[in-house]
Parts: structure tokens; C-alpha cells; sequence
């Protein structure tokens, strides 16, 4: 037996895919539209459970990133799948707000401990190999290839919900038992002796305002922001319209699909967006899908539109986190700076969650008009910043 399939650098390639793939959340769509069917539930208590999972988010993102090039990214992703496994296990059981509450605390634990090591973990590997500026092709095609295999799961978990609403989420807590046997085999690419001499995080947090990467990462953040906190809101906007419940699927299965195809050709977008034109055509697309979207009233149309906004959105993600790499001059803090990223996506998410939940209660059609002017005033402010400081 070939030993080095499982023991070398190469193996934490198709590891990392797999550590992807079963970190996916695919029975979210599902989540909302079965909370709303327990006794005594409130569509205000959606984003309320939701916001509070944000506000932990936000409270351990950068201290999960520390805590990663301290102790290496395997042993952080080995606690960010625990965390995975311990909300799934609260939502499949859960039968009332609290439960969903603590559901979704340890669900946002285990994001935040593995948004920015996962990467630095990937752009370690691949600097072992001696493929280290290949990180943006290999990262977009990973993600694009783990968006394709979820299609199965985002367009089949909902026809289990005529058997039992919680099947879905059964399916994922299967996958997040499989996703924590594949973290602890992952292959360390950092041992302690690279990470002894530490700068205080405030020295960090110093060197980040004065680059360019928080100007970027703001911007990144403030999307993905948005975008997050609507999502809860997605399923409940479409069956409000009278869209198909065993449908939902087909709404995220296409925008996997889409984001396969952009993933593994995200060389051909860089060559057509020029860093000013992408944050232009960002700035118009987002904020002008929530109007769009507030004034549609037939589901199939919102579906398609729902699933052409996430799968640009994923789609062109590793450009931005690459243009942050980039700009971290010392890779050992590097799951820290990408941390800042994560932690301007939480601050948005909590303001617009908590915000906008009494707006969805009273009409979603309201709450995606309200969000898309929030954000096209944001985006657009953000791009006129960069012209006038000639960061473009």
C-alpha cells in the first residue's frame, strides 16, 4: 500500500476537500422553514437565534485565528468540526428556542475556529509542496469541486423533510461525525518551533489599518455580512410565494452548480475584471439584487436570482482572500489577519440580524428593499474611498 496517499503533504489535498465538504451546512435552507413549524415559534426569533450565533462569531473570530498560529491549524480545525458536531447534534434534537439558540452558538464557534485557519492551513500545504502562488487556482478549484458534490445533498435533503423534518439535519450531523475523523488526520504543516516569537495583537491589528488590507477585507466582509444575515430569510421569502418546500434544494443545487464552473475558472474572470471593474460590478450586483428581489412576486424568478447572487458570491471569494494573503508580509500570523476579515463579516451580520428581524417579521419583501439600500450606500461609500485614496 501506497502509505504516502494518506502520510505526505500531497494527502491534505483531498483531506482538505473532504474536511470542506462535510463542513458544509446544507440543511440550512431547511432550518428556518422547520423551526417555524414548533409550537410557539415567531419569524423574529429566526434572526434573533441567528444574531446571537453572529455576536459569538464576532467574539471569537480574531481570538480563533490567534489561537490557530499559536497551536497549529490541524489541532484548530480538530476543535472547529467538535463544535460543528456539538450544533448539529442541538438542532437535530432541539424542540424550542433555546435549543436552537446553543444550536446556533456551537455552529459559530466552529465556523469562526475554522474560517481563517483553513486557509492559511491550505496556503501552508501547498508552500510544503512548492506550489504556494498556485493558491488561488487550487483553492477556487477545491471549493468549486466541494460546491459541485454538495449539489446532491442541497437538491435531495429536502424531499427527506416528507418523512420527518429533521432527516436533513440527521444527514448533516452523519457528515460532521465523518468531517472530525478527517481533521485528526490531517498532516501538520506547522509545529510549535515556527511560532515562537509573537507580536502582541494590538502591534497586528496596527499593521493591518495601515495597509490596504483592511480597506479590502472591509469590503469582502461587508458582503459576505449581508448576505449571511438574509440567508435565514431566503427559505421563508420563497415559501411565503408559495414556492415548493421540497423545491428549496434546487434553489442553492443551482447556485453549487454555477459556482463549480467559476470556481475552476476563476483565471478567465481575473482576466476580464480588472481589481476596479470586480469591485464595481460587486457594489451593483448585491445592492440591486435585495431591491430586485423585493419587488418580485413570483418565487421562480427570486429562486433563479437567489442562486445567481450566491454562486458569484462564493464563486469569486478566493480573488479577495488571495488579494489579503498576499498582503500579510509575516505568514505566521496569517490565520490571524484573515481573522479580521471574518470578524468585519460578523460585526455585519450581527447589526443586520438584529436590525432587520423586526422588518422581516412585518414583510420580507420590506426587509430585502431596507437591506439593499443599507448596502449599496456601504459598497458604494467604500468604492468612492478607494478611488479618491487611489487604491484601485
Amino acid at each position: 500500500m501506497d502509505w504516502s496517499f494518506f502520510l505526505s503533504y500531497r494527502s491534505n489535498l483531498w483531506k482538505y476537500f473532504l474536511f470542506l465538504f462535510t463542513s458544509r451546512r446544507n440543511f440550512i435552507p431547511i432550518l428556518s422553514i422547520y423551526y417555524m413549524t414548533l409550537p410557539h415559534a415567531h419569524a423574529s426569533e429566526v434572526g434573533i437565534y441567528t444574531g446571537i450565533g453572529f455576536l459569538t462569531s464576532f467574539l471569537l473570530q480574531i481570538p480563533s485565528g490567534m489561537l490557530a498560529d499559536r497551536i497549529g491549524e490541524k489541532n484548530t480545525l480538530i476543535i472547529a468540526k467538535t463544535f460543528l458536531l456539538f450544533s448539529s447534534v442541538c438542532f437535530a434534537f432541539g424542540v424550542d428556542f433555546l435549543a436552537f439558540v446553543l444550536g446556533s452558538i456551537f455552529l459559530s464557534v466552529g465556523t469562526a475556529f475554522y474560517t481563517g485557519a483553513s486557509s492559511s492551513f491550505l496556503k501552508a500545504t501547498l508552500e510544503k509542496l512548492g506550489r504556494g502562488n498556485e493558491y488561488r487556482f487550487i483553492s477556487s478549484k477545491i471549493h468549486g469541486n466541494v460546491s459541485l458534490f454538495s449539489v446532491l445533498f442541497i437538491v435531495g435533503l429536502p424531499f427527506l423533510t416528507d418523512i420527518d423534518m429533521r432527516l436533513p439535519i440527521f444527514v448533516g450531523l452523519f457528515l460532521d461525525i465523518i468531517g472530525l475523523i478527517v481533521a485528526c488526520i490531517l498532516i501538520p504543516v506547522h509545529g510549535k518551533s515556527e511560532k515562537s516569537e509573537r507580536k502582541t495583537l494590538r502591534l497586528l491589528l496596527r499593521e493591518v489599518f495601515e495597509t490596504r488590507f483592511f480597506s479590502y477585507a472591509f469590503f469582502a466582509g461587508t458582503i459576505v455580512g449581508f448576505l449571511m444575515a438574509d440567508s435565514v430569510y431566503r427559505s421563508l421569502y420563497l415559501t411565503e410565494l408559495w414556492y415548493p418546500i421540497i423545491y428549496i434544494g434546487f434553489v442553492m443545487g443551482m447556485s453549487r452548480v454555477v459556482w463549480w464552473v467559476v470556481g475552476n475558472s476563476v483565471h478567465r474572470i481575473e482576466r476580464y475584471f480588472s481589481l476596479r471593474n470586480l469591485l464595481l460590478f460587486d457594489t451593483l450586483l448585491f445592492s440591486f439584487y435585495y431591491i430586485f428581489a423585493a419587488f418580485v412576486t413570483n418565487p421562480w424568478i427570486l429562486g433563479i436570482c437567489i442562486s445567481l447572487v450566491v454562486w458569484w458570491l462564493w464563486g469569486r471569494s478566493e480573488i479577495y482572500t488571495d488579494l489579503l494573503i498576499d498582503r500579510i508580509s509575516d505568514k505566521k500570523y496569517r490565520a490571524t489577519l484573515l481573522s479580521v476579515r471574518s470578524q468585519i463579516e460578523n460585526i455585519i451580520q450581527v447589526i443586520i440580524s438584529f436590525s432587520i428581524a423586526g422588518v422581516m417579521a412585518i414583510s420580507y419583501s420590506l426587509g430585502f428593499f431596507v437591506l439593499g439600500v443599507a448596502l449599496f450606500f456601504v459598497l458604494g461609500s467604500t468604492y468612492f474611498f478607494f478611488l479618491r485614496k487611489d487604491f484601485l
